[in-house]
């Protein structure tokens, strides 16, 4: 079990570092650069962005409660879904940041 909590372990790290590099590298390339910033934002796009990065976080809560709860993959899913209040500010943050303003601009 050890071994595996230190694979969760590696895989949170490396998920948080190539966030913050996405991140930095996305957003704050004006601070390096001079120029107007890759996504700006308060874009659509980096409202999408940071939507992908939370989906990502997502699969790693998923992927770390089946290894700490030993259930299978659809459990630890339908579980998370179901009662955790992480998963729970996902799909707000999706539904005000995304979806609304993606049905914006169709309506």
């Amino acid at each position: 079990m050890d071994k595996k909590k230190n694979n969760s372990d590696t895989i949170l790290y490396i998920l948080t570092f190539l966030s913050i590099v996405t991140l930095v590298g996305s957003f704050a390339t004006h601070l390096i650069t001079g120029k107007p910033a890759f996504i700006p934002m308060d874009s659509l796009a980096g409202s999408i962005l940071i939507g992908v990065i939370f989906f990502c976080y997502l699969c790693w809560l998923i992927y770390d409660s089946k290894l700490a709860k030993k259930i299978s993959l659809n459990e630890s899913i339908n579980f998370n879904m179901k009662h955790n209040p992480v998963v729970f500010g996902m799909y707000i943050y999706w539904f005000v940041f995304i979806v609304i303003p993606i049905l914006s601009l169709f309506l």
